[in-house]
């Protein structure tokens, strides 16, 4: 069985009436932006796993588990409007603000960073 070089922590944010699942590897640091690690179809934020172990540097990632998928809630209905890019956005901005008030921190999501 594969053993993990770098594991993952989870910890589960509330958005429009929904309970989002982040998987969060190494830890936060205010001069560097975290990489935020978006997964496909059908699959889960832990599928990262593997990248993340294969990284040569020890960055704060972040691996939210989309809406329905992994342990994120689906929200009780059989679909919804796809993409739903505006939660991991708000998942993002949500870690963000946390950072005040947790044990972790993410200074800017990744895919607004230069």
């Amino acid at each position: 069985m594969y053993q993990p070089r770098r594991p993952s922590r989870s910890e589960f944010i509330a958005i429009r009436n929904l309970r989002y699942h982040v998987r969060l590897w190494g830890e936060p640091s205010p001069d560097q932006a975290p990489l935020v690690m978006l997964h496909g179809w059908m699959d889960v934020g832990a599928s990262w796993q593997f990248v993340v172990d294969a990284m040569a540097s020890d960055c704060h990632v972040i691996a939210p588990d989309w809406r329905g998928f992994g342990l994120t809630d689906g929200g009780g209905a059989d679909n919804y409007w796809q993409p739903d890019y505006l939660p991991i956005s708000m998942v993002c901005s949500t870690i963000t603000q946390a950072n005040a008030r947790s044990t972790w921190s993410a200074t800017a999501w990744a895919a607004t960073s230069p």
